[in-house]
């Protein structure tokens, strides 16, 4: 995939913006954060980054990445003014939790998810987690061979990060 047009940088409310890569891509995904601060160089990044998990599918869909910037006291509100505000595009630009969020803070944005039921439904979150353990543990079998006795070092956060260390302990 080549680029050929700049990111578009979007701000659906005054404390919020949303980043996508490939300017005028009919569909885009990637991750929305909170925080006090939401610097979009790194937004910017972790777009192209998306754009370019995509193109190695061969898949012709932009990165995308959003930031809320608000005090803790002023979270709930300047998330719940981005999810009304980014409802209006959210058919074509699907944005999953990220750092500060949860699902349900984005569940309004969940009903119009290209991407299908198993990245949003909450009551496939479950089958979300086996899939992700599954594939970390595969993957790891493929690049090491055996797991037993191999050093693993995890970061990330539950339930993910517990799920995986089970696993892996499992696994030798």
């Amino acid at each position: 995939m080549r680029q050929t047009a700049a990111m578009s940088l979007e701000r659906p409310t005054p404390d919020s913006f949303v980043v996508v890569d490939l300017d005028g891509a009919q569909r885009a995904d990637g991750i929305v954060r909170w925080a006090k601060k939401i610097l979009v160089d790194g937004a910017r990044n972790l777009a192209r980054s998306r754009t370019y998990g995509w193109a190695s599918l061969e898949e012709r869909i932009s990165g995308a990445s959003a930031g809320i910037s608000a005090v803790p006291e002023g979270r709930d509100d300047a998330v719940a003014a981005f999810v009304v505000a980014a409802a209006a595009d959210a058919g074509r630009v699907a944005l999953d939790p990220g750092k500060g969020l949860t699902a349900e803070d984005l569940r309004p944005l969940a009903e119009a998810d290209w991407r299908g039921p198993l990245s949003s439904d909450a009551e496939a979150e479950s089958s979300r987690l086996a899939l992700t353990v599954a594939g970390v543990v595969a993957g790891a079998r493929a690049a090491v061979g055996d797991l037993d006795g191999c050093p693993v070092s995890l970061e990330g956060p539950p339930p993910v990060a517990t799920a995986l260390r089970t696993a892996l302990e499992a696994a030798g």
